[in-house]
């Protein structure tokens, strides 16, 4: 692939350690793992991607007759540093580290319910992955790692966190421009 400058457009769906309230409302359960999609927009410079992502995941409960459904948004910022110079028809090993914030919206008007989006969610990741150039334009990568989710909440004389570590993957189709 060329040497310079380039930009990049990662479309990728992955598993995500989620944090969704309980069909009660009341409080988070035990971390599960759920799937997402993940966008990375990102500039190439040499060895390296600079890239800001938008992830997405959505879930719901249905319980006696009445559905509560959220949505968790998740922007974030993060590197990757490949070891081998990009090549068509080649494969090249990278790290990746990213930090991210999550951002729960919620179709339920239930106080517990909206003090639920008040939780401050924010995190951090790391993990190798490999990437396989079919062209300069087009490649396909697959990443394996540890994300590290922090819950906190402090309001109402209620002080609640909650730390989760959890074993993430994705795979990522990758446009170079």
């Amino acid at each position: 692939m060329e040497d310079g400058t380039r930009f990049t457009m990662s479309l990728g769906m992955g598993n995500t350690p989620t944090l969704r309230p309980s069909p009660n409302g009341t409080m988070f359960p035990p971390p599960a793992s759920g799937p997402m999609m993940s966008n990375r927009l990102g500039v190439v410079l040499g060895p390296v991607v600079a890239f800001g992502t938008v992830g997405m995941y959505s879930g719901g409960d249905h319980v006696d007759g009445d559905t509560k459904s959220s949505r968790v948004y998740v922007p974030g910022v993060g590197l990757r540093y490949h070891f081998r110079s990009m090549a068509p028809k080649k494969a090249s090993p990278y790290v990746v580290a990213s930090t991210y914030m999550k951002m729960l919206q919620s179709n339920v008007e239930e106080d517990v319910d909206k003090e639920l989006e008040d939780v401050k969610r924010s995190g951090f990741a790391g993990g190798f992955g490999g990437e396989y150039a079919f062209s300069g334009a087009f490649s396909v990568a697959g990443e394996v790692g540890i994300a590290h989710d922090i819950a906190k909440y402090d309001a109402n004389n209620i002080v609640w966190m909650q730390v989760s570590t959890a074993v993430t993957s994705t795979v990522l189709l990758n446009f170079y421009f």
